[in-house]
């Protein structure tokens, strides 16, 4: 055996020695051993027997000697010579824009990040490539800074088809695949919906970034109002990242807690759904509880930024379109009509318009105070709610049959600060066409108001503009403030109401205002001027213990009486004031 051993090492060195010769003209690769090659050839594992083994890394070379058992051949040699390690495949496919132009070309299947895969409970979704078809001509859109108000159709019974959207969607250009049932959207790109689906619980799951869902007039159909028809979620697997980019057309959804749900979203785009007859959580004869906050009903956006919602048909359930705690929405050219709750909620969302609506008919019955049964509950057309700020709420269409019109609504908060509220036609209202309370810095201007209880209700207020505003034929009041200071009322053509403008003071029991301290809302220090007051049955203004005003310049004629004051009125400036004048017909047209 010794003779052996001696010339296999001679042998080995010799061979060694060889191949470095050939390889010293070649440098070694700066990349380390072949992981591969060193697992299946054992190099540098041990000899059986004596754990021998030989490494050359300057020549890039690895030897491995296993020594013989009895009668089989003498040895094995394996040597293993560095190789670089190659270039992995991209791990993502291109992405799909989120708003694809007619000229944009259909992309290849992208793959997804391992943070965005799907936890294993959810279904995927097969789907099958879109059937190559010449894109459609789209048309040119509205411009969304002037909608047309849409028709507001009538309320569908339980055979009546859906309301059509208001305008036709875009382009199928870049839909590359099929739905046929429910599951999850886990890849970038356009995606169609063959067939009408359905069923209970969460249907369509949207779980990437950069996603087209275009449903082309088919519906998702809810069971007992359980699951959402379509939910945006946040993404990753800590669920802390955002969906960006996703789009959602052309849906009809129905029968579900919420028709779309989008959750933590940058850049969501929703237009042109219909989302009808969603959960709404009062009884056949549309009795339900005074309204704090309720869930359920047609689009839902929750923790997003930069979104838009815009001529969508969100009919008959709780709520129309629920905004909350987002920034940047842009809420335009919706029909949100006959619902429970609100047509358009905002709910500590800021920085957001809300222009170009219709909302008619959102009003349910409740039990009021003493257990009186009546309709209006704070159900209104739009609300802004617990400290919903910075928002444009201009030239809607908020009509007929809505409990309150547009309503800056509190709940133990102060309510939203430095809101624009302009241009709105705001009519046959319940009670308030326009209710705030707890605010500063609000400006209502430019709204035409008529047949309603009172025109605009505001307290415990400071610091607001009412300006420039057509209000008539009110029941009781043009304007009414209490327990307001520093307030501007000026510009407003106030006609056929009992007291055009009425501003007084009433002591409160501080105990049911524990987030407000009452003693600091005196009725003071307000101005009121170069309003023209006409026909109002009772007064042109009204003062009731409200003290230190200025009322210059205004007009009034055929008042019962003009100025009206009773309590404590000491220190009010009331000058330069005219009396008798008529209004130029032509500038009544406005009411029409």
């Amino acid at each position: 055996m010794n003779g052996w051993r001696i010339f296999l090492l001679v042998a080995l060195a010799l061979g060694i020695g060889a191949i470095g010769l050939f390889l010293v003209m070649e440098p070694a690769p700066p990349e380390p051993l072949d992981e591969v090659a060193l697992r299946t050839n054992a190099v540098l594992a041990s000899s059986a027997s004596t754990g021998m083994g030989i490494l050359v890394p300057k020549m890039a070379l690895a030897a491995h000697i296993v020594e013989p058992r009895a009668g089989e051949a003498p040895v094995l040699v394996a040597l293993a010579r560095k190789t670089k390690t190659p270039t992995p495949p991209p791990t993502y496919g291109t992405l799909v824009p989120a708003f694809p132009t007619p000229t944009d070309e259909p992309t290849t299947e992208p793959t997804i990040r391992p943070t965005d895969e799907i936890p294993p409970t959810a279904a995927p979704i097969t789907f099958t490539p879109a059937p190559t078809q010449p894109p459609r001509p789209t048309r040119t859109p509205k411009p969304t800074n002037t909608p047309e108000p849409s028709r507001v159709p009538d309320e569908p019974g339980p055979t009546d088809a859906p309301p059509a959207p208001t305008e036709a969607p875009p382009s199928d250009a870049g839909l590359n695949f099929a739905i046929s049932g429910c599951g999850a959207l886990t890849k970038a790109g356009g995606y169609f919906l063959k067939n009408n689906i359905g069923g209970a619980g969460d249907c369509l799951n949207i779980r990437a970034s950069n996603v087209v869902l275009d449903c082309q007039g088919k519906s998702i159909q809810g069971a007992d109002f359980n699951g959402v028809g379509i939910v945006v979620r946040k993404l990753g697997i800590l669920g802390n990242e955002r969906a960006k980019n996703v789009e959602i057309r052309n849906c009809n959804v129905s029968g579900y807690r919420y028709g779309i749900y989008v959750e933590g979203s940058s850049n969501v785009y929703i237009h042109h759904n219909v989302l009808a007859k969603n959960f709404d959580d009062v009884d056949g004869r549309r009795y339900g509880i005074f309204l704090g906050m309720v869930e359920g009903g047609g689009i839902r956006l929750n923790e997003s930024d930069n979104g838009r919602v815009e001529f969508n048909n969100a009919n008959s359930q709780a709520i129309g379109i629920d905004i909350r705690s987002s920034t940047g929405i842009h809420v335009r050219s919706n029909d949100s009509s006959n619902n429970s709750a609100w047509g358009i909620n905002l709910v500590q969302t800021t920085n957001s318009d809300v222009s170009g609506n219709t909302t008619n008919g959102n009003v349910r019955y409740c039990t009021w105070g003493a257990g009186v049964v009546g309709p209006g509950c704070d159900a209104g057309g739009i609300t802004m709610q617990d400290g919903s700020s910075g928002n444009r709420i201009l030239n809607n269409e908020v009509g007929s049959g809505n409990g309150n019109g547009i309503f800056i609504k509190a709940h133990g908060v102060p309510c939203g600060n430095n809101n624009v509220i302009a241009g709105n036609h705001i009519h046959d209202i319940m009670y308030n066409a326009i209710e705030l309370g707890f605010c500063t810095g609000n400006q209502i201007v430019g709204n035409n108001l008529h047949n309603s209880i009172d025109g605009i209700w505001m307290g415990f207020s400071k610091g607001n503009v009412i300006k420039d505003n057509t209000i008539a034929n009110m029941n009781n009041h043009g304007i009414i403030v209490l327990n307001s200071l520093e307030n501007q009322v000026s510009g407003n053509q106030i006609i056929n109401t009992r007291a055009g403008i009425y501003f007084f003071w009433e002591q409160k029991n501080p105990g049911e205002f524990w987030w407000l301290d009452v003693n600091q809302f005196p009725s003071r220090s307000n101005q009121i001027f170069n309003n023209t007051l006409r026909d109002n049955t009772d007064s042109g203004i009204y003062l009731q213990d409200s003290t230190d005003n200025q009322i210059h310049n205004n007009v009034f004629s055929n008042n019962h009486k003009n100025i009206k004051m009773q309590g404590n009125t000491n220190g009010n400036d009331i000058r330069d004031n005219q009396e008798g004048l008529r209004l130029n017909p032509l500038r009544l047209l406005a009411l029409r």
